[in-house]
């Protein structure tokens, strides 16, 4: 399966599928340790609270699956990962907005982008606040 959406990935819309996959090269690029590591999933909609997404994890190798599991708008779920290379799929019927990001199992994102995304319902939007580092 080609991946279509880089890990990591915010506000990317789904409606049916999308797909996911990890590029190793940053990690060896940057020098971060890959051994224990969070992908982490989350899920929002505008058009309400009432949808539902089922995601799946699984290595690049093709050796393992995690899920599928089911979770519902304005929701995360994290499955513990290791070393190798990782993809998701999330599937829905319903119109989702996703954000799929690996951490470093310290809560510590990993990769390039976004480091929190915060939505505001009264606002209609979503609103990127980057984390500071502390650099």
């Amino acid at each position: 399966m080609a991946g279509t959406n880089p890990i990591p990935s915010y506000n990317v819309p789904v409606y049916h599928i999308a797909n996911f996959q990890e590029k190793s090269a940053y990690a060896k690029s940057k020098g971060t340790s890959k051994e224990k590591r969070n992908l982490i999933i989350r899920t929002s909609s505008l058009n309400g609270p009432s949808c539902n997404c089922i995601v799946m994890a699984y290595s690049l190798d093709g050796r393992d699956v995690i899920g599928p599991d089911t979770i519902g708008c304005n929701q995360q779920i994290s499955f513990e990962i290791d070393e190798r290379d990782w993809g998701v799929v999330v599937e829905s019927d319903d119109h989702v907005t996703v954000d799929v990001w690996i951490d470093d199992g310290g809560g510590n994102p990993l990769g390039d982008g976004m480091k929190l995304d915060e939505f505001y319902p009264g606002l209609g939007r979503r609103i990127n606040f980057p984390l500071s580092n502390g650099a």
